[in-house]
Order: C-alpha cells, then sequence, then structure tokens
C-alpha cells in the first residue's frame, strides 16, 4: 500500500489486493499515538479491481515534523462480501506536507526549514554493514545528540529499523539510490527504484529522494520516482544541480558564497570533510553563520557521521581503516566522541545564549536566539548554578561548589524570532561562573554554557580583548 498524508489532514492509501474478489470491503482506521480511533472508513473493492483507493480527511490533525515526529497507525481490514476477515495490515505514519519552493528553499507543513543533516553510512566494525535495530537506533539518537534534524544515506538504502527510529525520534531523510560514481544501466535502475521507492516510501521521515552520487545518476531514472511515489517528493542529484537544489560538495568558503548567489536553492549534500576530525569543529562556525545569512541557502550534510574501520581478527582487533579513507567521522568507529561532537552540539543547538560572559552586575536577563523551525522556547526549560572554582592549593576538593542554582522556563519566543530569557537570578559576590543548561521539550540537553563571572568592579582585573571579539548575528527569518 502507498500512504499520502497531508498537513490539512487529508488521507490518501492505495491499497493492492493479489487478485480481484467480488464484493470485497477494505476499512480502514487510523488510531492516534495513544491507540484512540480518531477516523474510519470502509470501501468497497470495484467489481473485478485489485485496487482500492482511501480518501479521509481527519479536523486538526497532530503534525509530523523533525522537531515534533508525531505518529499515527492506519489498520486496513480486508473482508469478503460476507464480511469475514481476510486479511490485515497496519502501517504507522505521519502528516505532513513537503514542498520546494523553487529559489526560496524547503518547506514542511507551510513552514521553512533548516537543514541541520550528516552523511551515515551503516557500519560497524566488528558487522561491517549488518547492524541491529538497536544499533540503528543508537545512531539516529547519535544524530539528535549532536542537535541535527536531518541526514543522508550515502550511498545506499537503510535498514526499516532506522527507518522507523527516524519516524519515531524525528530526523527528516534523503533515500539514496545504491552506488558510488557510477551509476545503474536503466533496465536495472528502474528495479531498483521501484523496489526502493515500495519498500520506503510510507515513512513520514522521508523528505528527499536521492538519484546516487557524485555523478552517478542515471538521468532516465529521473521519471521513475515520481511514477512511484504518490507524494512526489523532491529528487536530487548529489553534487548536481537538478530540481531547483544546487549540492555540489566540497565548495571553499568563498566558492560556497558565489554559490549562494545562484538562484537555486543551496544545499551541499556533502560538506566539511572531516578526515581525522579536521573539517567540522575547525570550520563550522564560519561556513554556518555564512549559509544562515543567504536566503536560498537551507543547510547541508556533513561528511560523515562515524569513522568506518574494520576490527581485523588477523591483528589482535585493530581497527583498520584502510589508511586515510575512512577516518572522516565526527565520532570514532565506535561512537567516541571527539572534538568537532561538541563543537557541531553546541553551533547547532536551536537555543543560542548570545551572552559571553556575566559580571557582577548582570540581572539574570540573556539574549537568546530561537533557531527552532517550528517549536516556540517556552517549550524548554534551562537550569542554571552558581558556581565557585576550588583553588590550585586545595587538594581535598576538586569540584566546583554549588552556591545557588535554580529552574526555569523559557520565554515566549517564537521559532526563527530573537528574544530575552530570564533566569531570575543575580549573581552571588563569591561565585566564579554561571552554568546555564538549556533541556528539550523531551528531556534531552540542548547544550551547557559556561559563562565566567567577570569581576569589572575590581580595580585590578582587566576586560580580555577576547571578549570583544564576538558579535550577535541578526536573527535569521
Amino acid at each position: 500500500m502507498a500512504l499520502d498524508a497531508q498537513a490539512d489532514g487529508t488521507f490518501i492509501a492505495q491499497c493492492m489486493l493479489n487478485h480481484a474478489l467480488d464484493g470485497a470491503q477494505v476499512k480502514t482506521v487510523i488510531c492516534d499515538a495513544k491507540g484512540r480511533e480518531v477516523i474510519s472508513q470502509t470501501d468497497v473493492v470495484r467489481a473485478g479491481g485489485d485496487e482500492v483507493s482511501v480518501n479521509m480527511k481527519l479536523k486538526n490533525p497532530a503534525l509530523w515534523t523533525a522537531e515534533t515526529p508525531n505518529l499515527y497507525t492506519a489498520h486496513f481490514t480486508l473482508m469478503n462480501k460476507a464480511g469475514k476477515v481476510l486479511h490485515r495490515e497496519r502501517q504507522k505514519f505521519g502528516f505532513r506536507t513537503v514542498e520546494t519552493r523553487p529559489n526560496d528553499g524547503l518547506y514542511v507543513n507551510g513552514r521553512r526549514v533548516t537543514v541541520r543533516g550528516v552523511n551515515r553510512h551503516s557500519f560497524r566494525p566488528e558487522t561491517g554493514r549488518t547492524l541491529s535495530k538497536a544499533k540503528n537506533i543508537e545512531d539516529v539518537l547519535l544524530i539528535k545528540s549532536m542537535n541535527m534534524n536531518a541526514v543522508r544515506l550515502s550511498h545506499y538504502p537503510a535498514d526499516p529499523e532506522f527507518f522507523e527510529a527516524c519516524d519515531s525520534l524525528g530526523l527528516y531523510v534523503m533515500d539514496e539510490l545504491s552506488g558510488w560514481h557510477g551509476k545503474h544501466e536503466t533496465v536495472v535502475g528502474q528495479k531498483l527504484v521501484g523496489e526502493m521507492i515500495k519498500r520506503d516510501h510510507n515513512h513520514p521521515s522521508i523528505i528527499w529522494w536521492s538519484n546516487g552520487n557524485e555523478k552517478g545518476w542515471n538521468t532516465e531514472l529521473d521519471c521513475e520516482f515520481h511514477k512511484h511515489d504518490i507524494q512526489k517528493r523532491p529528487v536530487i542529484h548529489p553534487q548536481g544541480n537538478f530540481g531547483g537544489y544546487e549540492t555540489m560538495h566540497y565548495r571553499s568558503y568563498g566558492e560556497s558564497q558565489n554559490y549562494m548567489r545562484l538562484p537555486e536553492i543551496f544545499m551541499p549534500t556533502e560538506f566539511l570533510h572531516g578526515l581525522y576530525d579536521g573539517g567540522h569543529g575547525a570550520g563550522l562556525y564560519d561556513y554556518w553563520e555564512m549559509m544562515r545569512k543567504h536566503p536560498r541557502c537551507i543547510g547541508g550534510f556533513l561528511w560523515v557521521l562515524a569513522d568506518e574501520g574494520v576490527k581485523r581478527v588477523d591483528m589482535d582487533g585493530f581497527i583498520d581503516n584502510q589508511g586515510n579513507f575512512g577516518a572522516d567521522g565526527i565520532v570514532g568507529p565506535h561512537h567516541e566522541k571527539e572534538g568537532s561532537f561538541y563543537t557541531i552540539k553546541q553551533l547547532w543547538s536551536p537555543v543560542q545564549i548570545m551572552n559571553t560572559s556575566v559580571d557582577k552586575q548582570f540581572d539574570g536577563k540573556f539574549s537568546v536566539e530561537n533557531r527552532y523551525d517550528f517549536l516556540n522556547l517556552n517549550t524548554c526549560r534551562f537550569l542554571w548554578k552558581q558556581v565557585k572554582f576550588p583553588t590550585a592549593t586545595d587538594a581535598s576538593n576538586t569540584t566546583a561548589q554549588v552556591l545557588k542554582q535554580g529552574e526555569v522556563q523559557g520565554s515566549d519566543v517564537a521559532a526563527h524570532l530573537a528574544g530575552v530569557l530570564d533566569i531570575k537570578t543575580t549573581i552571588l559576590p563569591d561565585a566564579d561562573a554561571l552554568f546555564l543548561t538549556a533541556i528539550d521539550r523531551y528531556g534531552h540537553e540542548l547544550w551547557r554554557w559556561t559563562f565566567p563571572v567577570n569581576k569589572l568592579n575590581q580595580a585590578n582585573e582587566v576586560l580580555s580583548p577576547f571578549c570583544l571579539l564576538y558579535t550577535s548575528p541578526s536573527p535569521r527569518d
């Protein structure tokens, strides 16, 4: 069956039968996340036909986005003319509308979204590309922990369990036809495209289809995607210009600026290669600030999630990366966290505190930017602590002493806007620093900031010139 569930509540299902059944009926029941029935309908199969089309409309559905992964379940029951149940199927799905607006951007449910993505291989040193359900979920949680909202599957479709995790936890997915630099012959490619979409197309997390990688696209297959996909999702040529998307890989900073001035939507499907942890942390801030400011840039996908190395049983468990071919991940082969992990997590946090320090006159108010695409800042909560650090000679205590702490709800700041966060505290005389932690609606840490207390009222202290280097950018509309 093929589903199309739009943001206005329209639900369409194309149900295929193995053969015609005289007087057969299909009953469709849609249930919410708590299992409660919200709408149902029974459709009679056309005489002599082997297909039934279901068309219903739900009022005010809870919409699916990467920030709000609301899922429903459609239950299908096939009955014969006498009402006897012959077969049952069920399918999880989400109500959401995906649009590419030319020369503008990608819109989900009528809202322009920013892509904070990463390329991902299915891989573990011990099992290669064979992963368990638990490992697929582990990958999605890792991606989400860096405040990413999108993943490109490089360079083959993932396991169904991975898509299920993206559906339920919230990630925008680019599902990619298998290949690397070479392209499939047309007859073979037609079969592969059809089977990929037939298996994957009901997942709400899938936002784009990719016709291969780095000029490995067969242009004769472009029309095949929409032939099978009733949702007509965008088709991408990674490292190419197609479908209104400019996706060139590894452009320099200056080249990227020039490409962003072109009419196409700029969304590099690979940028800032992470070989030996040398790309992401070192360059992301500059690139990301540039990308945010250009109106036709919607973000992109870092290369790559994790190092790929095979555990060699003939080399006492040595992780073989084949020279420098596999050591290009944000994290290690077993997801060991390197410096870039924390850089990405900070820079891609959907909540950004624009202050760099506080002083004794601090009144509890921070300048804040809400970089969510859908959620209000009031869906987050903030934990704060005023701490005093141990001295170099205090051997009995090596941890920071918490002098005072508290929690506040985020202020009313809509997505894409800036405002003020008031944590309702003043700085204690003995405080050395203020810790501030942003927690999202699901209880996950977005980031923890550490603000040193600059004791500017003391005559012997001088303001560091480095505190003056940072200027906050204007929030993007």
